[in-house]
Order: C-alpha cells, then sequence, then structure tokens
C-alpha cells in the first residue's frame, strides 16, 4: 500500500517492503537512496524495520506532486525493485524500468506495486460445448503473486502451469458451479420465466478473473453472468485445490 500525504516540506509519499534479511547486522540502504534521488527530484529514506521485517520507504517531493498518482507509484516502485535487488531477492528486476516479464504464448505481466502481484489479461479459450453462437472469446485478468525470491523463471513456469490449462480449469468450474448453484437460482434468484436448464445456466457464465496469491493457501476465481446478472450484482467464487481441481463454489459480494 501507498500512503501520500501532504507537508509543509513537500508531498510525502509512504509505503513498505516486506523482504528476506539474513541474519547478521541490518542492510545499508544509503548508496540505494543515493541513486533514487539522483533519478528522481526526491528525498529518499530506506530503513529496514526488524519489528515487521519490512523496509519502510519514506519518499519527499517538491509540492504540487500530490496529484501525481502515477509518477509517486513509479518512484516507490523503483525503490522496492532496488531493495529487493540489494537483499539478492528480484534478479530479474532493472533499475529504471516497470517490471515485465513476458509468458510467451500467453501474453505480458506487469508489477503493481500497490498490490504487489502480477497482472495480465487473456482469452479465456472456452470450450465449444459451452461457447455460445457468434460470440468472442471473453478476457479475464490473471493475478499472480509468487514467494518472495522467486526469479522470473520460476513466475513463468507458475502461469504455465494453470494458463495452459484455462479450457480445462473453466469447464471443470463451470459444471461444478451448475451442480452447487443451479437449484438454488431456479429456486430463490430466478424472476420470471421457466427454470434454467443446466445448459442455459452454465453458457451464462463468465470467468473474470482468476488469482494464485502464493503467499495464501489457495488459488481462486471470480465468475460473472454478463449482462443476464442472475444473481444481482453477487460475483461466483470458485476456490481450487493446489493442482486445481475445485475445492468449493459459493456467491460473493
Amino acid at each position: 500500500m501507498i500512503s501520500v500525504s501532504k507537508t509543509s516540506d513537500g508531498v510525502s509519499t509512504s509505503s513498505h517492503l516486506g523482504t528476506i534479511v539474513s541474519d547478521g547486522d541490518a542492510p545499508n540502504f544509503g548508496a540505494l537512496e543515493s541513486k533514487l534521488q539522483s533519478e528522481y527530484d526526491c528525498r529518499a529514506s530506506l530503513e529496514w524495520n526488524p519489528d515487521t521485517s519490512c523496509v519502510d520507504i519514506e519518499i519527499t517531493t517538491p509540492l504540487g506532486t500530490e496529484g501525481k498518482s502515477q509518477y509517486l507509484a513509479d518512484i516507490v516502485a523503483t525503490a522496492q525493485r532496488l531493495i529487493r535487488a540489494a537483499v539478492d531477492e528480484s534478479p530479474f528486476l532493472e533499475f529504471g524500468e516497470l517490471p515485465v516479464v513476458e509468458v510467451p504464448g500467453i501474453g505480458t505481466f506487469r508489477y503493481s506495486p500497490e498490490e504487489e502481484i502480477w497482472e495480465a489479461t487473456v482469452a479465456v479459450p472456452v470450450a465449444k460445448r459451452f461457447r455460445l453462437p457468434w460470440s468472442k472469446l471473453p478476457k479475464c485478468k490473471i493475478l499472480i503473486a509468487p514467494m518472495a525470491g522467486q526469479p522470473d523463471e520460476q513466475l513463468v513456469e507458475h502461469v504455465r502451469s494453470y494458463v495452459e490449462r484455462l479450457e480445462e480449469i473453466d469447464a471443470a468450474s463451470r459444471e461444478a458451479i451448475a451442480e452447487e448453484l443451479l437449484e438454488t437460482f431456479n429456486d430463490v434468484w430466478r424472476e420470471a420465466g421457466p427454470p434454467y436448464t443446466r445448459e442455459r445456466f452454465i453458457g451464462k457464465l463468465q470467468l473474470t478473473n482468476l488469482t494464485w496469491l502464493f503467499r495464501e493457501d489457495r488459488p481462486y476465481a471470480w465468475y460473472g453472468t454478463g449482462k443476464s446478472d442472475l444473481f444481482m450484482g453477487h460475483e461466483i467464487e470458485v476456490y481450487y485445490n493446489r493442482d486445481f481441481s475445485v475445492y468449493s463454489v459459493g456467491l460473493y459480494g
């Protein structure tokens, strides 16, 4: 998270980065502070906090920059990349560029410093039996956060491990959602008309978000129902085991 406040000295931007520091003296970030200050018009303070196992980041920029959210986020992202490189956690990051990892055949993953996750938008290869006539392939957002210290090669492999199975995962998820929620929809949520068949219900489902944060126990997905809005604004949440077999299905929101 990034917080921004206006002071008499300028605009103060604060964040922190959880990291792993080997036993011994706390790291000295003086050289990194100087590098930041030479690249940007700012004052930088980077300090290891042993109580939280985080590096506290304090950036001060001139008055008038408080509305330049992307500029401030870029400075913080640069600070985070420098810190990771200094503690040998992130060998794929280079100073002055937003982190990007290309996954051939899948897409471009970009790092979000605010959320500390990698993000890409990909087309969902919907199985033919679920695809509506003349419909375009839907797109979903893929979010992934590897464990600290994993290089980009491992990120690519983690992404490949399930995005290449997206059609299979989507098909199994649709069937599980129908098994769990079709009867409930027809009995409770359906407003008019005849009961939905299984095929019609499954055809309305759209995968919108697939997330795997390795610091959490399970990957999960969100499904919507497009303009039909079958559950009146509620998303359908699917949790998976680590092999992407379905663990549970429920309504969210």
